[in-house]
């Protein structure tokens, strides 16, 4: 009797840049019963999730892969600027900003004033960054979202 009643998973690969991807490993399993699940299941759920990461040391080793490929992205009122990186390990928010080329493509980025993120989450410009991570520089706001959900107010009562 096999001990899985569904076992299926693939491997993806996502491209960042020609020398780097992103790596994720699928997988959809069932056990044929309760005691073999309550028996191995944490077990093979924690196996599973370090194939991604042995894969990827492995081919660190094997490539001398010891760079890491950020992206770095301003939003304007009308349109997106994007540039990806190569970057060393330990490389810093600032240093990705700086590498992008943003800072001489808009003049307007102070980064003693600007905010920036990853993936939506403020971060400092001395915090350093992860292989696949999103640096997001964001525009300072141009009126306070309060004192206009305040004047709507006002004026739909008024009405």
């Amino acid at each position: 009797m096999a001990p899985f009643k569904k076992l299926i998973g693939g491997w993806k690969f996502t491209p960042l840049s020609p020398e780097a991807c992103r790596i994720e490993f699928q997988l959809d399993f069932e056990f044929t019963n309760k005691l073999i699940e309550l028996a191995f299941g944490r077990i093979f759920k924690e196996l599973a999730s370090n194939m991604v990461q042995a894969f990827t040391v492995r081919a660190k080793e094997v490539y001398r892969a010891d760079k890491l490929v950020v992206e770095v992205l301003m939003r304007c009122r009308k349109s997106s600027i994007c540039s990806a990186v190569t970057l060393e390990e330990g490389a810093t928010v600032e240093e990705a900003i700086r590498a992008s080329g943003l800072l001489e493509l808009r003049t307007d980025i102070d980064l003693a004033k600007n905010k920036v993120g990853i993936y939506s989450r403020p971060v400092k410009l001395t915090d350093t960054v992860q292989d696949g991570d999103r640096v997001e520089i964001y525009r300072p706001l141009i009126a306070d979202p309060k004192a206009l959900r305040r004047q709507r107010a006002e004026k739909s009562a008024g009405r």
